[in-house]
């Protein structure tokens, strides 16, 4: 849990803000615990790109040691060109089943409903709307979770357990027998006033499952996907895979009751789709009194499924599922970006797969499982230099993997098109696999049936809009034959390609949100543009040791100069995206005054720092001691 609730404190920033969350680890070595043995933990800021802050990522042995128990970690970033519906979870293990909340971008005052008078609505970008409320999905087992991690990686495994429960804000009833109390409070209930507009932030913290989210008696429109407008979209119901996030709005415009909000499978074989996850939209009485519900003992589901008794809280549900869903109608809301326009620099293939090595099952990636099994930091040894830098020549023209570092290394600033490539063994199912892409989003461009081959395929172009976002589901696909090939085991059903721009140096991880095939292997390094990684750390010290001189007064020039050559030392300062372009060409073009002391030089510096400061940290959470 984050500070002993589920989910955990929602976050809220303004855009531009720099942010410091302090994570600390107090689960004690001697104290029995519930879901789980592993005591080591790391949180992970899920869509927020960490620019110049790869160190703050949040990713064991890729970004960070993870945090032995009574150890703490300042996580330390800038927001500052995103804005939109994110979160933050574990990312040890299968921690993050319980160990999650939400994290609100908010583009200024305007759309922060604690900064407006009760009269505004609030306006993010291109939308109003009068107030918003958080939905957060997520699963809940009976088993501790140490058990499952044993199980998962042991030589008695077979499948992945569905959840016991479907939980919305925390929320649910799993024995309908069980007296309600301050313990067990039963569905969450979303108020809301009549004639009123409300976005939704619905976000998808489910650990396995993909699911259908809808709302009886009112429809959605979808406006975020991942924290990027989109052009206004109509839906009765969403699918939300792990890790995705949605923004909707929603007009309350219904007679005042209660409306069932309903969660069911997606993509899950040949399960039951219903599950009990339910919460209730509730319009509020003038009187502030809630409206009273009851089980229905007579709704004919599952054991453990039973829902409330008025017909207008049951939301309805397209029986099949379909392959790529809405994604084709979606447009980004600012129109499409050149990027996608453009010829990519390369193409690199990730081959999914299942296996079992030596009794055990395993995920694959190139027929590579990536293990927490590591040693040393893989950051701490780029920004140390004990790490040789990445040569292309020793990059696998097909897949971009080094096996001599243990990753996929991209080069600054060239676009990269990534297929993934979903498999399945004879007489098993496809299944589907949400991937994330850490430090990037990333634009889907294309889709297709069986196995990717570049000849015939790579240029298709079948996704006539590509949204920004951070997360796809690949979907199961149609297979092309019926049984593997002597030289490949598994068969492929269905891939997708997907765009990055490789514009932010750092070592991100790109996963399976699948938490269980995440575990299992089903996850990469990227390693992109080593050499240009700024130890943010280093220039913040001297920001601050700069600062704490310069309010003392009695100022040289060489303590200007120390701070004019941090910002000019490299174009990807970890500061330098928030300067103005003409304030360092002013530095520039007045660096004679270097040479001299001069009070009238002295008071220009002074002014141009106050300035800076102005610039880098007005209103944001920097301590300057």
């Amino acid at each position: 849990m984050i500070n002993n609730q589920v989910p955990g404190d929602p976050i809220y920033v303004y855009k531009g803000e720099r942010v410091q969350v302090r994570v600390r680890n107090n689960i004690l070595p001697d104290r029995p615990v519930y879901g789980g043995v592993g005591m080591q933990v790391s949180v992970h800021f899920h869509g927020i790109r960490q620019i110049s802050s790869v160190d703050s990522d949040g990713v064991p042995f890729l970004t960070q040691r993870p945090l032995q128990p009574g150890e703490s970690f300042l996580h330390e970033f800038n927001v500052p060109d995103q804005t939109g519906t994110f979160f933050y979870h574990a990312h040890v293990g299968l921690q993050e089943m319980s160990v999650f909340g939400a994290m609100v971008v908010y583009e200024s005052e305007a759309s922060d409903p604690t900064a407006i008078v009760a009269k505004d609505k609030l306006a993010d970008g291109p939308f109003t709307y009068d107030d918003e409320r958080i939905i957060a999905l997520s699963e809940w087992w009976h088993t501790d979770r140490g058990q499952f991690e044993a199980y998962y990686l042991g030589l008695n495994f077979t499948r992945i357990f569905e959840a016991d429960s479907f939980l919305i804000n925390g929320q649910g009833i799993y024995d309908s027998g069980i007296d309600l109390d301050s313990y067990c409070k039963g569905y969450a209930i979303i108020p809301v006033q009549q004639d009123k507009v409300y976005r939704l932030r619905i976000i998808g913290a489910m650990t396995f499952r993909t699911v259908g989210f809808a709302i009886a008696g009112h429809k959605m429109t979808v406006i975020e996907v991942d924290g990027d407008y989109i052009k206004p979209y109509n839906v009765d119901f969403l699918e939300v895979s792990a890790g995705q996030r949605f923004s909707v709005l929603i007009t309350t415009n219904n007679t005042v009751d209660d409306y069932g909000i309903n969660l069911v499978r997606r993509w899950s074989d040949n399960l039951p789709s219903a599950t009990n996850g339910h919460a209730i939209l509730q319009y509020q009485k003038k009187t502030s009194e809630l409206v009273p519900w009851s089980f229905d003992d007579e709704t004919d589901l599952p054991a453990g499924t039973r829902i409330l008794s008025r017909a207008n809280l049951q939301p309805t549900f397209p029986l099949n599922d379909t392959v790529h869903w809405f994604w084709n109608n979606l447009e980004p809301y600012f129109g499409k970006d050149p990027i996608v326009e453009r010829q990519s620099n390369r193409t690199i293939k990730l081959r999914g797969s299942q296996a079992i090595q030596n009794g055990m099952t395993r995920w694959y990636i190139n027929y590579i499982s990536f293990m927490e099994g590591l040693e040393n930091v893989i950051l701490y040894d780029v920004l140390n230099k004990t790490r040789p830098l990445p040569q292309i020549s020793d990059r696998n023209p097909i897949t971009g993997y080094d096996k001599t570092l243990g990753t996929y290394t991209l080069d600054h600033l060239e676009i990269v098109d990534i297929v993934i490539q979903t498999t399945h063994l004879e007489e098993e199912p496809c299944h589907s696999h949400p991937w994330h892409t850490h430090g990037h989003s990333h634009w889907e461009i294309a889709y297709g049936n069986g196995e990717y081959t570049e000849e015939r395929d790579g240029r298709i172009r079948n996704v006539p809009n590509p949204i920004y976002k951070d997360l796809t589901l690949v979907y199961p696909g149609e297979s092309e034959k019926l049984y593997a090939s002597p030289d490949q085991k598994e068969i492929g059903c269905g891939w997708s390609k997907i765009r990055i721009l490789a514009d932010n140096p750092g070592i991100w991880a790109m996963h399976c949100h699948n938490s269980p095939h995440m575990y299992m292997g089903m996850m990469l390094a990227f390693e992109e543009s080593p050499q240009l990684i700024i130890d943010e750390s280093d220039d913040v010290k001297d920001f601050q040791y700069i600062q704490k001189r310069i309010s003392k007064g009695n100022n040289t020039i060489k303590t200007y100069a120390k701070f004019l050559k941090m910002v000019l030392k490299s174009t990807t300062n970890a500061f330098a995206y928030k300067i103005p372009a003409h304030v360092i060409n002013c530095y520039i073009e007045r660096a004679d005054i270097f040479t001299t002391s001069t009070s009238t030089e002295m008071d220009y510096l002074a002014k141009i720092w106050t300035e800076i400061f102005d610039l880098l940290f007005a209103n944001q959470n920097v301590n300057v001691k």
